[in-house]
């Protein structure tokens, strides 16, 4: 392993023979990628030794996973947009101070991806308070042998301590005990394939340094060490899997009605959802089934009372879905949501003067669904919920919903 000895030249010129004994006063147009991993290393700074003896290697392994919302296994339609992240994990938060460099290819087995992100956790290793590849901590694209990948993602700290009258970057402020919790390094989307399959993000040729626990006196820059061990671990992505084809509401439908029962005594609303699958439905358990809320909390699955019949499945809820806030089901990666907003018989989303006007509407066209003008929830439409939608706006009896807005539904196609 190559190894740096930094001996304390004269103060005056300590830095600036640092800076340029690693090379960074050329960095601005020094392509690290084409020097392969090793020199791009010492340029980070690699297994500084102060004192004779061998090569300084740390006891800390790094885990590095893809996952997409948590999970590293997800099932989405064919062309969907898949939001993913690379973790980080040390496998030690005592013999070391955290990450001072890591890098990683990305690869997907159903073709190219672009560029990552790296997240504002790891900003102190982005140019100009870190340092990493000229084209970005994302990653470089097109190298040859490695087309299609995102290469060497990732940079490194201002361990050496430069300042910008030696060169340009790294001029940050070392942040420690980064990866001593799994923290996302860095973000990405892509395209689900066309073709069904079941395919996977992969990380390859990962490194690291983290910064050493214990840092001698007499020097302005901190001594780090290698990581021999990075281990990776893969997203599978099934494409053309069980999706929602059709449901028995309407996508987005809305719910008018107030949030109690008809007496008051008791929550009221929509607590079960009905889908039609593009598979049997006694093939999609309750774990398959992803339920969240815009606000408030989600309801929860029912699960010895889901009905499966032919592709039809019914989930029922431990109580109604939650009033100002849309609730959705995720199957396969596919969604279904519902709305509940008290006085939203027009359905637009949000609760305004003109759902009276939509409630007489609805009494003299006899037209609209019971979902959209039985704000009493008396089970039919009449004079009354003309009323009730009064009421409910201005706050009777309980919460004043005029101008209440669900926002966007969060499964409606983009305009």
């Amino acid at each position: 392993m190559a190894r740096f000895v930094f001996r304390r030249p004269r103060v005056a010129d300590e830095q600036a023979n640092r800076a340029d004994s690693m090379g960074l006063v050329q960095l601005g147009t020094v392509a690290l990628l084409a020097t392969g991993v090793e020199t791009m290393k010492r340029l980070f700074g690699l297994a500084l030794v102060v004192a004779a003896g061998g090569s300084v290697v740390s006891a800390t392994d790094l885990n590095l996973r893809a996952v997409s919302g948590g999970s590293n296994s997800i099932v989405v339609a064919p062309g969907a947009e898949v939001s993913y992240e690379i973790l980080g994990l040390l496998s030690s938060d005592t013999d070391n101070q955290g990450l001072a460099l890591f890098g990683y290819d990305v690869g997907f087995s159903g073709g190219p991806i672009d560029a990552l992100s790296c997240t504002p956790t790891v900003a102190s290793f982005v140019i100009p308070e870190g340092i990493n590849n000229p084209a970005g901590c994302g990653g470089t694209l097109n190298v040859p042998a490695k087309e299609g990948k995102a290469v060497q993602v990732g940079g490194a700290q201002n361990t050496i301590n430069n300042v910008d009258t030696n060169a340009a970057f790294p001029i940050g402020v070392v942040v420690l005990n980064i990866g001593h919790t799994e923290d996302i390094l860095s973000t990405g989307t892509l395209t689900a394939p066309s073709v069904e399959g079941v395919y996977t993000l992969s990380i390859s040729d990962g490194f690291a340094n983290v910064i050493s626990a214990t840092q001698p006196g007499g020097i302005d820059f901190m001594v780090v060490e290698e990581v021999l061990n990075v281990t990776t671990e893969v997203l599978t992505i099934e494409v053309g899997g069980c999706t929602i084809d059709s449901s028995l509401l309407p996508d987005c439908a809305i719910d008018a009605g107030q949030d109690t029962d008809i007496d008051g005594s008791g929550t009221a609303g929509w607590d079960t959802i009905q889908v039609t699958l593009s598979c049997a439905a006694d093939t999609i358990a309750a774990g398959d089934i992803t339920v969240t809320a815009s606000a408030g909390t989600p309801p929860v699955i029912l699960e010895g009372d889901i009905v499966r019949d032919d592709n039809n499945l019914t989930i029922p809820f431990t109580a109604p879905i939650p009033a100002g806030a849309w609730t959705c089901v995720e199957i396969g990666g596919t969604q279904h949501c519902l709305g509940s907003l008290p006085s939203d018989v027009g359905g637009d989303g949000t609760a305004a003067p003109g759902d009276v006007m939509d409630a007489m509407d609805c009494l003299n066209s006899g037209t609209c669904a019971l979902y959209a003008c039985d704000t009493d929830r008396s089970g039919e439409c009449g004079a009354a919920d003309i009323l009730r939608t009064v009421d409910l706006l201005n706050g009777v009896g309980g919460t004043v919903w005029q101008g209440m807005s669900l926002g966007a539904c969060p499964s409606a196609s983009p305009p």
